[in-house]
């Protein structure tokens, strides 16, 4: 008798149903408190990820540019996703049409629980690496696109 495989997912899509259980689980049973929570959480490891950034971009003696923010990005960036970037000076355009954590939540049905991450990830993530650089999450395909618009702004 031949044994059938079961198909593997991603690593990608594996953490986004993680989240998944996790957020589910804290709002069913803490309502909106538990909703502020996985909010709050979500930003402060974003915040880290980027203090992670930073210190990585300090040791390597290079200035904190936006530039050097992509450069040292903590995340790899697989051939799950699909993007393209436009940088400058003083900001970051990024349309991304390919996510493997938004897919997931589409396809689950869990675009209120992937939003949660979303909206607050990138955001922690820019204000971890500088306070400076102001982020705003312009188009979302758990919202109303079919594609993410991220806007990354630096002061001067």
């Amino acid at each position: 008798m031949e044994e059938k495989k079961q198909e593997r997912i991603s690593t990608f899509e594996l953490m986004a149903k993680l989240f998944e259980s996790l957020a589910e689980e804290v709002i069913d049973k803490f309502g909106q408190e538990g909703k502020k929570a996985i909010e709050d959480a979500v930003f402060k490891f974003g915040v880290k990820r980027g203090q992670g950034i930073r210190q990585n971009v300090e040791k390597a003696g290079e200035p904190l540019t936006l530039e050097n923010y992509l450069k040292f990005y903590d995340m790899e960036r697989s051939s799950d996703f699909k993007s393209e970037t436009s940088i400058g000076e003083d900001y970051i355009d990024q349309y991304i049409t390919v996510c493997p954590l938004g897919n997931t939540w589409a396809k689950d049905k869990m675009a209120e629980i992937g939003k949660l991450y979303c909206d607050n990830v990138d955001k922690g993530l820019a204000h971890g690496y500088d306070p400076r650089i102001q982020y705003n999450l312009e188009k979302h395909v758990l919202r109303d696109c079919n594609h993410c618009y991220l806007k990354f702004r630096k002061e001067k």
